[in-house]
């Protein structure tokens, strides 16, 4: 323990000292009573020097107390505090924990922040962890972060960051954005949504505008974007997503989540490190008749890109070595734009023969998942690396044995290739549509010699999934 005092720095306090302490109902004992008003303007000079003097002593007597009362506590933190107790990096990992995304909907009291009204030692530990204030959720409205931002940056040092951007975007604080884009050397994953939905009758925003004049920092150690959105009305400029991409020389993967992007005025863009794109519950993807990505190997698209023809382009353009194609979102409903030739899907597929897992999401026609199954059955150079294929059936197609026949001989084609067939339908199918007998039967032989063949329906009823494998 360390001694408050001791005899060779004694903190006792002079008999004049004690007397300026001390409360009393009139003047100090330690000097005459008189009457203020009969001394002379030299004596209340000095006397004036003699309290300054005292002052000055008196706190730095205080200080010297306040201090070694410092040094007492973190003595006594260190004893019965189990975290004081342990290494640094141990309680730096410790707390590292709490870098999750938080929410620092404008108070900027939660996650890391708490931290720092516990004790000095955990203020000092908190601070000099840098991961953890690696993430932050800023959720709008939110006028306070303008001011928490700056600090929560300072305190990540050089560490990359993982920025989290929910709330009414028709609320933005576009000074929050623009603290986020002056740093944006620092971004490592960045997630921008639009939760709020509309309002009825009320002036909606149709274009989202986030970067609001500002030139953002090359966005250096981005890796992800994931951009979001809840309500339909809105959009983002597709323009100042492609800038974000332009800006991010290493960026691997796009999410575009019932994101609707605003198509403006955008040049072509050659993204050489993307290897993720995906469009996940949207009815349009536009942007991608932009985009060149020669590194790509995961994209998901909605069925109107396959129609449109952006799709086929968007294959010449990139030649990507693609390993995973997904068509269609798992929401809406079919429209008349959304009805695909069978032309069309074949000529997409020859220009990857790199898939190795294809899947159709939305409910394409059946003579186009028919024609599929007969292309691959008759021509061995379409998709020649392809394991895995899994297609959503709608229940309520004229599903006939010749369609059935057309799946069978594909994988007798395909047996030393094929993996996994799948085949998913929102309802069972009744058994007037499900495989003859002997077509279930080729498909158990199919199973036994390594090719899975399924059958599912997502709703729980009385009819069985069937699933043939060895």
């Amino acid at each position: 323990m360390i001694p408050i005092s001791d005899s060779s720095h004694s903190c006792a306090l002079p008999q004049q000292s004690l007397c300026l302490l001390r409360t009393q109902s009139s003047a100090c004992p330690c000097y005459p009573a008189r009457n203020l008003v009969e001394m002379s303007a030299p004596e209340l000079r000095t006397r004036i020097e003699v309290l300054a003097s005292e002052i000055r002593f008196q706190k730095q007597a205080l200080t010297k107390l306040e201090h070694e009362k410092s040094l007492l506590e973190r003595q006594l933190n260190a004893i019965v505090d189990p975290v004081a107790r342990l290494p640094f990096e141990t309680s730096s990992d410790i707390f590292s924990y709490l870098s999750l995304p938080v929410r620092e909907g404008g108070s900027g009291r939660r996650g890391p922040q708490l931290l720092l009204n516990i004790c000095k030692s955990w203020t000092s530990i908190a601070l000099s962890t840098p991961t953890l204030w690696s993430a932050i959720r800023i959720d709008f409205p939110c006028a306070k972060l303008v001011h928490i931002l700056p600090v929560w940056f300072q305190r990540a040092g050089n560490r990359p960051v993982s920025i989290f951007i929910h709330g009414d975007f028709t609320c933005l604080t576009y000074k929050v954005f623009s603290i986020v884009w002056r740093h944006g050397r620092l971004l490592k994953h960045l997630e921008i949504s639009d939760d709020q939905l509309g309002y009825g009758g009320e002036i909606h925003y149709p274009e989202l505008d986030i970067l609001w004049d500002t030139i953002p920092e090359p966005l250096v150690c981005l890796e992800t974007l994931n951009v979001h959105s809840s309500y339909g009305d809105r959009g983002f400029l597709s323009s100042q997503i492609l800038q974000l991409l332009h800006l991010a020389p290493n960026i691997v993967e796009c999410i575009f989540d019932m994101a609707r992007l605003c198509e403006d005025t955008s040049a072509p863009l050659v993204i050489p490190t993307l290897r993720r794109l995906l469009f996940g519950r949207c009815d349009d993807a536009a942007v991608i008749k932009f985009l060149t990505l020669p590194a790509l190997e995961t994209l998901s698209v909605p069925m109107r890109v396959v129609v449109s023809g952006d799709l086929l382009s968007f294959f010449k353009r990139s030649a990507p070595p693609l390993r995973e194609l997904v068509f269609g979102a798992r929401y809406g409903s079919l429209g008349h734009r959304d009805i695909m030739d069978p032309g069309e899907l074949r000529e997409c597929l020859r220009l990857v023969p790199s898939l190795a897992r294809f899947e159709i999401v939305r409910r394409a026609d059946l003579h186009v998942i028919t024609d599929l199954f007969l292309a691959l059955a008759d021509s061995p150079s379409l998709l020649p690396n392809l394991l895995s294929l899994v297609v959503h059936l709608d229940e309520e197609a004229p599903i006939s044995d010749s369609f059935w026949t057309a799946v069978y001989h594909a994988l007798l084609a395909r047996t030393t290739q094929f993996q996994v067939v799948q085949f998913d339908t929102y309802y069972s199918l009744p058994a007037s549509k499900m495989p003859a007998p002997d077509i279930m039967a080729a498909f158990r032989e199919l199973g036994a010699d390594g090719t899975q063949v399924c059958i599912n329906s997502q709703t729980t009823d009385t009819r069985p999934s069937y699933s043939f494998s060895s």
